[in-house]
This record gives structure tokens, C-alpha cells and sequence, in this order.
């Protein structure tokens, strides 16, 4: 967990510093189960790998969350 923070925090450190301006983080879910549970799962994926560097004052503009599932598991 400890190597997991630290290369966040670096990717966050990096992405202040950045004018950069769209990150597109994809929440990706297997092809079993139902569509609506899919995209539930993916969305909310997506959505919690936004929300560390959000929290961290990385402006939540920069990020486009997007569900892929199931058309990408």
C-alpha cells in the first residue's frame, strides 16, 4: 500500500503542476452479470480513481469519468 501512495501522490504532484488539461479515467468490468450492474461497477470505479487526485486539489474539470462496460471488459 505504502509504493501505491507514493506513486499516487507523485501522479498527483504532476498533475497540479500540469496545464494539461483532461485526465479520462475508464472503469472497466468483466462480461458476466447484468448491464445495469456493469455499468454501476464501472462507473463507480471510474469515478473512485478521480476522486484521490480530486481530493488532493487537482481541479475536478480535468477529469472525464466514463464507464466501459460492458462493451470493454
Amino acid at each position: 500500500m505504502l509504493l501505491a501512495a507514493c506513486t499516487t501522490n507523485a501522479y498527483v504532484g504532476k498533475r497540479q503542476a500540469s496545464n494539461k488539461p483532461l485526465v479520462e479515467p475508464n472503469g472497466h468490468t468483466d462480461n458476466t452479470g447484468s448491464v445495469a450492474c456493469s455499468i454501476d461497477l464501472s462507473d463507480r470505479r471510474a469515478r473512485g480513481v478521480a476522486y484521490y487526485p480530486i481530493s488532493r486539489e487537482v481541479d475536478r474539470r480535468r477529469f472525464y469519468t466514463r464507464d466501459m462496460a460492458p462493451t470493454t471488459p
